[in-house]
């Protein structure tokens, strides 16, 4: 079976472009994959993929473009997608992005169409909430990451609603044994990701746990403000930022805690990949993704939404209790088996049957 995967831009570090690499190294196995990278003109995928999988640049940066562009670059779009499923009768798209989504219902009935969801429903705009009324119900089918998404899609009958949750990105043989003073944060420096947040919880961290250091790494947008507010609270010895690492395994393995402050998620890569290398978790219950992975009270703590004093006290007192910590990681490895890709790659198998 031919598939074709559609991602914003395959060279950027973020969890969709980490997500999208895995389930094309997954289906390689059994099928032919390309990946269209939508924004770029050239480059390699930034995470692994497997040689045999192709990589199609459009060229076509909707990221940048005004309202009016967006419409002229979505339709230049279209065109390339058309003359591929023209020439691939039979192939299966599958979209990563709401507006792609939406647009691979056009390209006629000689393809097979699945549109996925990388972010909750309600973190969704209006604009993006009314696309999904108006065409996910033409798709062949819709794949959501977590079942308590999949509750929102109510307009989509549901022998075409599926759930898969991604899978990890690697195998961590020598987990973390949580002995070393550092917690570690890790994601796109941007607003969704809440580190703004979580600096405020690391002020009131500083003063119970001194002795710990806490590196978040990133990059974005927001990492000037994120440095000067860690100057503003005088957080230079608590804290670092560090840039983003092809090589993150490395890191939760020689970090004891692992620590979210999302404002909104879909299912966070880091969080599944945190809790395979064996370290608890503390994270801000933002409303999908969490709820999933860690087991309150055995993997990790959970805090409300935006609480950063919670957020302090859960990551104090696993901090300051080695014996809790180390059982919570290990119960941590255990739990991140159900994403393991084997479990990932039999969903998605029941799903391409029934194309």
């Amino acid at each position: 079976m031919k598939i074709f995967i559609l991602i914003n831009d395959i060279t950027r570090h973020a969890g969709t472009e980490r997500a999208v690499c895995n389930l094309a190294n997954i289906l390689i196995k059994k099928h032919t994959v390309t990946i269209i990278s939508r924004d770029t003109s050239n480059g390699n995928a930034f995470f692994p993929i497997d040689s045999k999988i192709q990589l199609i640049h459009l060229g076509i940066d909707i990221f940048h473009a005004s309202t009016l562009q967006k419409f002229k670059k979505y339709f230049c779009i279209y065109k390339k997608l058309r003359e591929l499923a023209k020439e691939n009768t039979g192939a299966v798209f599958i979209a990563t992005i709401s507006s792609v989504n939406a647009l691979i219902t056009l390209l006629g009935k000689n393809i097979k169409t699945i549109g996925c969801e990388h972010f909750n429903y309600d973190a969704a705009c209006f604009r993006q909430k009314v696309l999904r009324r108006i065409f996910y119900p033409r798709l062949d089918f819709v794949v959501c990451l977590t079942n308590a998404d999949a509750k929102k899609y109510t307009f989509i009958k549901s022998n075409r609603l599926f759930v898969i949750q991604n899978s990890l990105s690697f195998d961590c043989d020598a987990p973390s044994d949580c002995t070393a003073k550092r917690i570690i944060a890790v994601g796109r420096l941007t607003k969704q990701k809440g580190f703004d947040l979580l600096l405020d919880s690391a002020a009131i961290m500083k003063e119970r746990i001194p002795d710990w250091h806490l590196d978040i790494f990133g990059d974005g947008e927001d990492k000037d403000a994120l440095l000067e507010k860690i100057a503003r609270l005088k957080l230079q010895s608590f804290v670092s930022i560090k840039s983003a690492t092809k090589n993150i395994a490395e890191e939760y393995i020689s970090s004891s805690l692992f620590v979210m402050s999302s404002r909104w998620e879909g299912l966070p890569m880091v969080l599944l990949e945190a809790q395979h290398c064996g370290i608890p978790a503390v994270s801000f219950d933002c409303h999908t993704g969490p709820n999933e992975v860690i087991i309150y009270g055995e993997t990790g703590f959970i805090v409300p939404l935006g609480d950063v004093t919670d957020l302090a006290e859960k990551t104090i007192e696993l901090a300051l209790n080695e014996e809790l910590r180390i059982s919570f990681g290990k119960k941590a490895k255990e739990n991140s088996n159900r994403f393991s890709p084997e479990s990932i790659e039999k969903k998605w198998d029941e799903l391409l049957k029934r194309m």
